[in-house]
């Protein structure tokens, strides 16, 4: 069954950047741009024709609606973006979105010294220069005498951030107390932090951020990062490392030494203390690295069945469009010869697709190739895995945690994840004003197991500030000592 192939919607969002133009009229721009999208989405999206989801297009009316609203106050970049951000807050799917990809060299990123980071129900101050006044691990009550929440949301929810989604809180909650294009107003002037039993009201120093400020954002929010690869950091503890489902050339090498690895040294990880697998960093891309992984160790035959299993009553449905069909004609160049099978599978929808057009169907069904679940393959991996899951963790990550979930001996620990609507295999289309981009999903999932905007809470929830490997081996390895005295099965915890 064809699934998730390609770059995750940063990858898109950043490969289309361009540059600001010397005068423009934000307003028009925003309003050319939203009525170009709403039309984009009503002739492409599958969403228009689900009649699972009769509210779709009530949905995308009223997306359209305060998109142009917002349009109407827009006298900046940053209004145009507060225009583009309405209207995705109303479709309210990562895979459905509207993006502005000007980059103003003359804009200046600005920071109060410190990062933060979202823990749990708090936001905690997760990096400070040495000079901050609030100390590490405070914890930020307030901003502008707004309750932390609300001040996340109205700075966020327009740029994108989902706030009935947990993982989003930990995944965006640092950038809004950055000041940039990433966040909607004006940055705060106050904040209220709680240091134990004191609480402490401090004006915010604002200053240019430093030149890594996008790898300390990810920091806060996912940790340590584990390159690709098998590693046993501890005696009977491997560590395997899977940041990143959109490789480049060298990324996919790293992932073929991977397999090679894991088939290598499976008798060594049949006999683990446990296996941890590391999705930090990763927010999706193509669901065969994870899939590949999970046959790996708990072998292709086992997972086919359960697979099999849970996905029988799965089909996909392709939005027989002529700009998405013309989308995945191209898909099989794209993909290259390593990826053969897929790209065979491409020309056979790409025909489906031609006859859907051709019969004035909204719909080219895909057949599944999920193979009938005949038998039992029971898997011979039984060590205790551990999946490591960020709050980032969303399309072909999710696929692959549903995959590891499969198995009983799987458990998460780390945060909530994002979530997925049922609308996949995203392909953009430029917005008129040359300012923007439209990223619109192409198919869309029937009978998935999982429902759209379903998260999956972690078996353990780190709520800890400390988000090393370090600490991370150190919870799994209390777990073990805890369920092998208590001979009972691991429960649901947070540790902080």
């Amino acid at each position: 069954m064809l699934r998730h192939f390609f770059l995750s919607l940063a990858a898109f969002a950043l490969g289309a950047a361009g540059t600001t133009h010397s005068i423009v009229r934000w307003s028009d721009a925003a309003r050319q741009d939203v009525e170009a999208g709403y039309r984009l989405f009503r002739e492409n999206h599958p969403g228009w024709y689900d009649r699972s989801n009769p509210a779709f297009r009530t949905q995308l009316e009223r997306a359209r609606k305060l998109g142009l609203d917002a349009a109407s106050l827009a006298h900046d970049e940053r209004g145009y973006e507060d225009a583009l951000g309405a209207f995705t807050t109303i479709v309210s799917d990562g895979h459905a979105r509207l993006v502005g990809t000007d980059q103003d060299a003359s804009a200046v990123t600005r920071w109060p010294g410190f990062i933060a980071a979202w823990r749990g129900q708090r936001l905690l101050i997760e990096e400070a220069v040495p000079t901050s006044p609030v100390p590490v691990g405070a914890e930020v009550v307030q901003c502008d005498e707004k309750p932390i929440r609300q001040f996340i949301t109205s700075r966020l929810e327009s740029r994108g951030m989902r706030p009935s989604e947990a993982g989003q809180w930990w995944s965006k909650s640092p950038r809004a107390l950055i000041d940039s294009s990433d966040a909607s107003g004006s940055p705060p002037s106050h904040c209220t932090f709680r240091t134990g039993s004191r609480t402490t009201r401090l004006k915010l120093n604002w200053s240019p951020a430093p030149s890594d400020l996008a790898d300390k954002l990810k920091k806060a929010s996912d940790g340590e990062r584990t390159e690709i690869g098998l590693h046993e950091p501890r005696p009977g503890l491997f560590l395997i490392g899977l940041p990143n489902f959109d490789p480049d050339e060298v990324g996919r090498a790293a992932y073929r030494h991977l397999f090679t690895e894991l088939r290598n040294n499976r008798a060594r990880l049949q006999q683990a203390k446990a296996v941890v697998i590391d999705l930090r960093y990763n927010d999706g891309g193509s669901d065969e690295w994870g899939l590949q992984t999970a046959k790996a160790l708990w072998g292709a035959d086992a997972v086919e069945a359960e697979r099999a299993d849970a996905q029988k009553r799965v089909q996909i449905w392709w939005r027989a469009s002529p700009g998405n069909t013309a989308y995945v004609e191209q898909l099989s160049s794209r993909l290259g010869r390593e990826r053969q099978s897929s790209a065979d599978q491409i020309t056979r929808v790409t025909a489906l697709m031609r006859t859907a057009l051709h019969s004035r169907n909204p719909f080219a069904i895909e057949p599944s190739d999920t193979p009938v679940k005949t038998g039992h393959a029971a898997p011979d991996f039984s060590a205790p895995v551990y999946v490591i899951t960020p709050g980032r963790c969303a399309s072909a990550c999710l696929d692959a945690v549903d995959t590891f979930k499969l198995f009983r001996n799987t458990h998460l620990i780390g945060a909530p994840t994002s979530a997925d609507s049922q609308y996949i295999e995203i392909r953009t289309e430029p917005l008129p004003s040359g300012h923007g981009l439209a990223i619109i999903p192409t198919k869309m999932w029937v009978n998935r197991p999982r429902k759209g905007g379903e998260v999956y809470n972690p078996d353990v929830e780190a709520t800890q500030l400390d988000w090393s490997t370090k600490a991370f081996l150190d919870l799994i390895q209390a777990q073990l000592t805890a369920a092998g005295e208590l001979r009972t099965p691991i429960k649901r915890r947070r540790w902080s």
